[in-house]
């Protein structure tokens, strides 16, 4: 990741436990909670998008904020605890 002039963060609307939003603005209106996380060289934003039993965590919905100023550049990795077997 790169950092980024202004804007760009990745927005977590549901993190600590939130009750799902009813949009995902990253403006920060009508008290909007959650966490962001600001761009920086260098660094990455690792998380949990399943439950240890397999289901999704719903507490991992996440986007992008509106980069403002400047450019984004960012890498998705998926990585599995175990061997993927995708069913045919």
């Amino acid at each position: 990741m790169n950092s980024v002039s202004g804007g760009g963060e990745t927005f977590f609307p549901r993190a600590g436990g939130l009750v799902e939003p009813s949009d995902v603005a990253c403006d920060g209106s009508a008290g909007r909670q959650g966490m962001k996380v600001v761009p920086t060289r260098g660094k990455a934003v690792l998380f949990y998008s399943l439950r240890p039993d397999g289901a999704v965590d719903p507490f991992s919905l996440h986007g992008s904020c509106p980069i403002e100023e400047g450019f984004k550049w960012a890498v998705n990795q998926r990585v599995w605890n175990e061997p993927y077997h995708r069913s045919t």
